[in-house]
């Protein structure tokens, strides 16, 4: 994410899952047709990481 002064920030999550666009609840895992699609993280790692990240996300808006 870039911030106004120019700089870059990079936001880390380590236990969020690939599903971080939004906010609140998202699936860790995908079943159906047979398979099961695993999407990392936990199920409290990806609801923080997606609440913190749609914070910075407004926040950065705000600035532009």
């Amino acid at each position: 994410m870039k911030v106004a002064n120019g700089a870059v920030k990079h936001l880390q999550f380590p236990d969020a899952s690939h599903v971080l666009m939004g906010f609140g609840e998202a699936p860790i895992r995908i079943v159906g047709h047979g398979s099961t699609m695993e999407l990392g993280g936990s199920e409290n790692g990806t609801r923080s990481a997606r609440d913190s990240a749609w914070s910075a996300v407004l926040s950065f808006l705000a600035e532009v």
